[in-house]
């Protein structure tokens, strides 16, 4: 029955891995945004260890340096073995980022296990999303944060099942080692936080509960990241925990990186919001190379068309549907809901120091972006059938109208690759 049940997730696990070579073999080597510099981090810990230093030079050439580790450390072994194969890399980062989609599955049948048709879509959109599969298949952090984030939000949710036995430690121990990832991961503290009031709200003793399981998880956590804390403190001094401030140093005297005060100078402030609205929509969903190859505006244009309907589609659900929640469905509407808010607003924040209007900034909350987009489409479809006669509304049910969302992000990513990715990246 078990075996059963996940083989949705199989299928579109297998289109994915099967996708996602194709979009590997698409894709030049060196043309996925920053490879050459993510390549000489992994090369310096195999000739030199762990960890390299972002040093003050004339050059730019490993501005990666100042990296979380842990991946890196990952596919040294892979560097090894392989000589230092491209492809070989790049195939684990592709295996790396199929993690999300399996914790994305497990998150949503633990969250709302009636609703199959829920795991289906949000695995799927997260799986042929154009823009992230160009990303995988390249050597980069994005797979192994993505994989993390899914996994911890899914550790959550299962956590605040009513009758969840997880120890809390292990989320502190997830939560330690996406620290040492990447920091676009550390906004997803505060959906931790969160987890930990609702489940000491649910408790007796509330207070005890919330200093228990705070300090369950605030432990492991500050004990696996503190180690990167206080090593970047001894390398770049105090308070340069992030290594952020060296950084942003070499970033504006060595790279010229445009800041948004340069800008805005240049724009305005709409000219700014103009451009980091509608880039960071157009590289969430596909703007290939280094951010070189967009796809055609009368994509975008129906992107846009599918985005509005989605909102229109979530706003009919909660109207229609949101009684028929339980308590423990909305304490992970709100957990998820605070991770979308807090990394949207982590990165707005960023934006107001450089311009990186990179839409795959936003991928630490592909799980609650997701579920909206899934949400809202089959909310349409849910809304359409009253309109249909009764004998259309038989075969017209929500797993279906979900199946259609998959299969046609599906066909996007296929239309992504043939006509965008090969013809004007290759």
């Amino acid at each position: 029955m078990l075996r059963r049940a996940n083989l949705p997730l199989w299928i579109i696990l297998a289109a994915y891995l099967v996708l996602g070579s194709r979009y590997l073999h698409a894709t030049p080597a060196w043309r996925t945004p920053d490879e050459f510099a993510h390549v000489r981090v992994i090369s310096q810990i195999a000739a030199e260890g762990c960890c390299p230093s972002l040093e003050i030079s004339d050059t730019w050439d490993d501005y990666e340096d100042h990296q979380p580790p842990l991946y890196y450390v990952l596919l040294t072994p892979v560097y090894l073995a392989s000589n230092g194969d491209l492809s070989a890399l790049r195939v684990t980062s592709l295996l790396i980022g199929s993690g999300a989609l399996i914790a994305a599955w497990f998150a949503m049948r633990a969250a709302f296990p009636a609703q199959l048709w829920l795991a289906i879509g949000v695995t799927a959109f997260i799986a042929f999303l154009p823009q992230r599969l160009g990303m995988v298949v390249g050597v980069n952090n994005d797979a192994l944060a993505e994989t993390l984030a899914a996994a911890l939000l899914a550790l959550c949710i299962y956590w605040l099942r009513p009758n969840g036995r997880l120890n809390p430690i292990w989320i502190g121990v997830l939560l330690g080692i996406c620290f040492v990832t990447k920091l676009t991961l550390y906004p997803l503290a505060a959906a931790v936080g969160v987890a930990l009031l609702i489940k000491a709200r649910r408790s007796t003793q509330p207070l005890r509960a919330l200093i228990g399981s705070g300090l369950a998880v605030a432990l492991p956590a500050a004990l696996i990241g503190g180690m990167f804390w206080l090593r970047n403190i001894s390398v770049y001094g105090f308070p340069d925990f992030l290594a952020q401030q060296r950084h942003d140093l070499l970033a504006v005297n060595v790279s010229q990186q445009p800041t948004t005060e340069q800008w805005i100078d240049r724009l305005g402030v709409n000219g700014w919001l103009e451009d980091m609205l509608g880039t960071t929509f157009q590289s969430f969903w596909g703007q290939f190379g280094e951010m070189a190859v967009p796809m055609q505006s009368s994509t975008y244009h129906v992107l846009h068309f599918v985005t509005c309907a989605a909102v229109l589609g979530v706003v009919f659900t909660v109207v229609t549907r949101r009684k028929a929640l339980s308590r423990a469905q909305r304490d992970v509407l709100w957990v998820l809901g605070v991770a979308l808010v807090a990394v949207v607003g982590t990165f707005f924040y960023y934006n107001l120091k450089f311009v990186q209007f990179q839409g795959r900034y936003l991928y630490p909350a592909l799980l609650p972006i997701a579920l909206c987009y899934t949400v809202g489409i089959v909310g349409i479809g849910r809304g359409i059938r009253t309109l249909l006669p009764q004998q259309t509304m038989r075969w017209l049910n929500l797993t279906v109208v979900s199946v259609l969302f998959s299969l046609g992000m599906a066909a996007f990513a296929v239309y992504a690759l043939y006509r965008v990715l090969i013809p004007f990246l290759v």
